[in-house]
């Protein structure tokens, strides 16, 4: 096969537009142009009154917005961010594999998953991880206060 038939079988990258952190997510199927409402997008959290570290596990929903093709299997890693922004050796939690169904023609999608339970050992700063296989896609960065 030639390089340039070889070419015609290639896939395009997966492209991210946006990946962000709520407190709930909710889809409206009367809506189908923009079904989902985040509440309360997530940058800074802090222990609810009476709780303490390590705090039992938080609930929380990943908005993505992708675009591609075909069908993907996605993760959403949580990992805690030393002072000097280097990973910890163990991340904290993994999420998936997380399906997106592209179908045949390259097109974005839109969807919100359910991240049960996020442990959060002490406070810091907690980078969520969007990635297929090896490659991250995107990060969003989340403050858990004292």
């Amino acid at each position: 096969m030639n390089e340039s038939a070889a070419g015609a079988f290639r896939m395009e990258p997966i492209i991210v537009w946006h990946f962000l952190i709520c407190r709930r997510a909710s889809y409206d199927l009367a809506d189908p142009v923009a079904p989902y409402s985040l509440h309360n997008v997530v940058f800074q959290l802090r222990p609810e009154p009476g709780e303490t570290y390590p705090l039992p596990g938080m609930d929380l929903w990943a908005f993505v917005r992708l675009e591609g093709e075909d069908e993907h299997e996605f993760w959403v890693d949580v990992v805690r961010l030393t002072d000097d922004d280097e990973y910890e050796e163990d991340s904290v939690t993994t999420y998936g594999p997380l399906i997106v169904p592209f179908g045949d023609n390259r097109r974005p999608l839109s969807r919100a998953w359910y991240l049960r339970r996020v442990p959060f050992p002490i406070p810091g700063r907690y980078q969520f991880r969007l990635r297929q296989g090896d490659e991250m896609l995107a990060v969003e960065t989340v403050y858990l206060e004292d």
